[in-house]
């Protein structure tokens, strides 16, 4: 971890001067780059009916949405687009909400023996959504694939 921590020093002191900022501690980036930290990530509502009409759920009281890759990893309004969209939204119960951690790890889904499973990459800990989400089985597939080609374009 030391060249991490020297890493983080180098970009704070490029961070003093007028022509480079940091974003997030291990972003560096020219200040000319204003789109960065001034992009705001906010979540669409068409976005949230069109996950409603791909699946034919029912909307209910203890269930919400959820993005599979957090929102909060966007940095840019590119990445916004990416990952605030109906194949990277799951409708689960609150129950289950509530179990996943609050640290945006769980950013993968995986389908495997007929189970639906979030999971950490790094930790591969799972939690187990099959019996805790309202969505279309048939498009498992499509929502499998679409998290792992952003995983991919994204990191």
């Amino acid at each position: 971890m030391n060249w991490y921590n020297e890493s983080l020093q180098v970009f704070n002191l490029l961070n003093q001067t007028i022509y480079f900022k940091t974003f997030r501690k291990t972003i560096l980036m020219l200040s000319i780059s204003q789109e960065i930290l001034e992009f705001v990530a906010t979540r669409s509502h068409r976005e949230r009916e069109k996950y409603f009409e791909y699946h034919s759920v029912p909307r209910k009281d203890e269930y919400q949405l959820h993005h599979i890759y957090p929102i909060s990893y966007a940095t840019s309004r590119k990445d916004l687009e990416l990952i605030d969209n109906h194949k990277n939204l799951i409708y689960i119960s609150n129950k289950i909400h509530s179990k996943i951690p609050k640290n945006d790890t769980f950013i993968k889904i995986e389908w495997s023996q007929n189970r639906l499973l979030l999971v950490d990459p790094v930790s591969k800990e799972r939690i187990d959504i099959s019996d805790d989400c309202l969505l279309n089985k048939n498009k498992i597939p499509e929502i499998v694939e679409y998290n792992r080609n952003l995983i991919e374009k994204i990191q």
